[in-house]
């Protein structure tokens, strides 16, 4: 929780999230998902959220699954997602929607994932006054302007 929010939320922040995340997925198609073990564990959350006109890359793992490569596994495979899905519904021009990550610069282990999962650093910028690394995936990899 250090970099996304510093606590644990609420039963009625966590129930209203969950709604907006519904709510999400019926207007676009997509949002933050529940990740799971095959065997129905949970081990997290991942998606993608609006970052100004695109998509922005987010996962969060819980921290006795870390190291096991559960955050590259899953960032790689909504890349893919995002590369397969490039215009959502409802996108207002014919420009397929980027893909952005970032996190704060202390954040070492997301920007090895956001790197492995095939995001560019793009630059440092302030966000809530600390400096946070920003991403995105190449046009080339995804598809052109």
């Amino acid at each position: 929780m250090t970099f996304i929010g510093g606590r644990v939320e609420t039963r009625d922040e966590t129930s209203a999230r969950l709604t907006q995340y519904l709510t999400e997925q019926d207007a676009r198609g997509w949002t933050k998902w529940r990740v799971e073990t095959v065997d129905g564990r949970p081990v997290g959350r991942g998606g993608f959220g609006e970052y100004a006109e695109d998509r922005e890359l987010g996962y969060t793992i819980a921290r006795q699954h870390w190291g096991h490569g559960l955050a590259t596994e899953l960032a790689s495979a909504l890349v893919a997602w995002h590369v397969a899905n490039p215009a959502p519904a409802g996108h207002d021009d014919d420009r397929p929607m980027r893909l952005w990550g970032y996190a704060d610069v202390a954040n070492v282990a997301s920007i090895r994932v956001m790197t492995k999962a095939g995001l560019r650093f793009v630059e440092t910028r302030d966000r809530a006054g600390r400096p946070y690394a920003f991403f995105r995936l190449d046009d080339s990899t995804a598809s052109s302007d």
